[in-house]
């Protein structure tokens, strides 16, 4: 709740899809919108299932560095 209420560029969580089904279906309960929980990536990264901490990091690293170029090119997006 404290992510989506300061507005980040980027909000990732860890945990599989249905950890994050979990996740969706308790924020709407507490009344966060379709539109604002959206914003959430989860499962967090660009690598499918990265399990050690090195390609979990990495795999982070670049979608953070991704989605900062996309607002860059998108400053409404921010």
């Amino acid at each position: 709740q404290a992510a989506l209420a300061a507005n980040p560029f980027y909000i990732g969580a860890l945990g599989s899809k249905r950890t994050h089904g979990e996740r969706v279906r308790r924020l709407s309960e507490l009344g966060w919108s379709e539109q604002e929980i959206v914003r959430i990536k989860a499962p967090i990264g660009i690598f499918p299932k990265a399990r050690d901490a090195h390609s979990l990091a990495l795999s982070v690293l670049a979608d953070v560095a991704a989605a900062r170029l996309r607002c860059a090119s998108q400053p409404e997006a921010l």
